[in-house]
């Protein structure tokens, strides 16, 4: 072989070596798809970061990969909630293909900014009171998803935490009258039961001045913005009154919390990226129906009922899905 064309066949495998190697971003023809992620509170926060990181692995397993065929514009509310329709708004002027958001407070500030760009919500509450859908089977808009409550998982989470302490007589519940979800499972739920209702809206303060002053068996927290924000606080109230307590999410648990019964959150993100690649490939949100989340975890804090002097009946034990120690 001659030395020109020796040169010409090292060039040649050099650029054929190096085409395999840089992102398809820069590779003539290749589509980079961009999407919004609408984050409610800090990515820093360890169980907000495990979701959003849940729905970054979906979308790898399905072939989307930041740096090459995708770029995410990420913002984060940073637990403000009044920054959350100018967030909308800015990833809205990105001219992003599709918003995420993980609550039903960002998925309304999504839908007040735009009526066209498709909104995926991962863990909605109950979307057609909110007046996010017009039914689930038919959603009707530029808004679908997941949602992550059912009424009956109040009852449960009580009937578990009745379980667990049977003495139990008397117990002090934490809602938001902004988002009354299963304020009324709670009510019935807690049959048999004193059950004291506290609005963490007044203020987390007053609240937890008022649970003191009442002294109650135990501490029931609902699913709300607010609590999960202050979750470990909450946590430490609860251990430093020898409160055994259950909530709506397992994060409270893994802040300190006794148990919890809920939806697997990192599972609805990662199917809520499912619906993020259908539309991406030409489905419309209109169309794709809101999903009951299906996955349930049980998770109960070994070390917070060492420290609360409480043993676990082998019952609850058995039936965990995740054991804190």
């Amino acid at each position: 072989m001659s030395q020109f064309r020796r040169r010409q066949f090292l060039r040649g495998a050099l650029a054929f070596a190096a085409a395999r190697w840089i992102p398809c971003s820069y590779a003539q023809g290749q589509r980079v798809y961009r999407i919004g992620y609408l984050i409610t509170n800090s990515v820093t926060d360890p169980a907000t970061g495990s979701y959003w990181q849940s729905m970054d692995q979906r979308l790898r397993e399905l072939d989307y990969f930041e740096g090459r065929n995708l770029q995410v514009e990420r913002r984060a509310a940073e637990g403000d909630l009044d920054r959350l329709p100018a967030l909308a708004t800015e990833l809205t002027a990105r001219k992003v293909e599709v918003i995420v958001v993980g609550t039903d407070l960002a998925a309304l500030a999504a839908k007040k900014a735009t009526s066209t760009t498709p909104i995926v919500f991962a863990a909605g509450g109950d979307p057609v009171r909110n007046g996010l859908v017009k039914s689930l089977a038919h959603p009707g808009g530029n808004v679908t998803g997941f949602t992550s409550f059912r009424e009956d998982l109040v009852g449960k989470q009580m009937q578990l935490l009745r379980e667990t302490v049977p003495q139990i007589k008397r117990v002090a519940a934490i809602y938001s009258s902004s988002a009354p979800l299963g304020l009324d499972a709670l009510k019935a739920g807690a049959e048999g039961l004193n059950v004291s209702l506290h609005d963490i809206d007044t203020g987390l303060d007053n609240v937890l001045h008022a649970i003191e002053r009442e002294k109650p068996g135990g501490l029931h927290v609902l699913l709300t913005a607010s609590a999960f924000r202050n979750r470990v606080r909450i946590a430490e109230f609860a251990l430093a009154r020898r409160l055994p307590s259950v909530y709506g999410i397992a994060a409270h648990v893994e802040a300190g919390g006794l148990m919890s019964y809920s939806f697997n959150y990192s599972d609805s993100f990662r199917r809520a990226a499912e619906y993020v690649d259908r539309i991406l490939k030409g489905a419309k949100p209109s169309e794709l129906p809101v999903q009951m989340s299906t996955k349930f975890e049980m998770v109960i804090n070994l070390k917070t009922a060492s420290a609360l002097g409480l043993k676990i009946p082998q019952s609850v034990l058995q039936r965990a899905d995740r054991l804190i120690e």
